[in-house]
């Protein structure tokens, strides 16, 4: 007998994490295997992890996600159009790491392979069907992902800007990023502060010319600097993720193989 096959909404639970075991456990069986599930999986699970990497650290309440669904009245299956996604570049020196939040293999880090202990395994990209049917499933499941990660963003953009985060001013989180930018003023990025399982991070959005190599340089006030990764654009744009220094940087500056600096953006 055949699987059913889950809906979208069952397959957002999976990958936002709340689906319990062992229904988890079944799911991620199932979805590793269908080429139908599989690609709709793999694409909520990028998508989330693109949107969320930098938020700031705040968590909202139990079964947030569905209740601004719910106010939106936005109830699967949605008629609205196709939501894309841009992949991660992982960075691989320095001590550099990504973050990815639905369970995709970390990056090497000196020749060391980890992943997240407590998140969920990643399912291959699959084959993509050709049938009208699954495609429109996939669009809306994507789409419900994006509105999700998108009301998410905007709930903690609100906490940002109340200042309410523990401990620490608003001014120490960006939610929006910082624009990284050449020295003739062109826009090639950002750079903004969230929170990974290690503790706080720099996420640094760019796009350039692939196959350009950039190294990560965090300029202190005293004129010291440390640099922090270096990276090759596998395409023309990159999600990179660093961790913050331990003492506050003044800026930040990619530098291109010949010394000079390509870009930079204030911290």
């Amino acid at each position: 007998m055949t699987e059913p096959h889950p809906d979208a909404d069952v397959l957002l639970d999976l990958a936002l994490g709340d689906l319990p075991e062992p229904d988890r456990g079944r799911l991620m069986r199932h979805v590793r295997t269908c080429e139908r599930c599989g690609p709709e999986y793999a694409d909520m699970a990028a998508g989330l992890d693109h949107v969320l990497v930098a938020a700031p650290r705040a968590e909202p309440s139990p079964g947030f996600d569905r209740a601004v669904l719910a106010a939106m009245g936005m109830a699967a299956p949605l008629a609205v159009p196709a939501v894309g996604h841009d992949g991660v570049a992982a960075p691989t020196a320095h001590g550099a790491t990504a973050h990815t939040a639905h369970g995709a293999t970390a990056p090497t880090v000196h020749g060391a392979s980890a992943a997240p202990p407590h998140r969920r395994g990643s399912v291959g990209p699959g084959r993509h069907t050709t049938t009208s049917a699954p495609r429109d499933r996939r669009r809306r499941a994507v789409a419900l992902t994006a509105a999700v990660a998108a009301a998410v963003g905007a709930f903690l953009g609100a906490i940002v800007t109340a200042g309410v985060l523990g401990d620490e001013p608003a001014s120490e989180v960006s939610a929006v990023g910082t624009a990284v930018t050449t020295a003739d003023g062109t826009r090639v990025g950002t750079v903004s502060t969230g929170y990974a399982e290690e503790g706080q991070v720099l996420v640094v959005e760019v796009a350039g010319r692939a196959g350009a190599v950039y190294a990560c340089r965090l300029v202190h006030a005293d004129g010291t600097s440390e640099v922090v990764g270096e990276w090759t654009l596998a395409e023309d744009a990159a999600t990179w993720v660093v961790p913050a220094p331990a003492v506050a940087a003044d800026r930040l500056e990619l530098v291109g193989q010949s010394g000079g600096v390509w870009a930079s953006a204030p911290l």
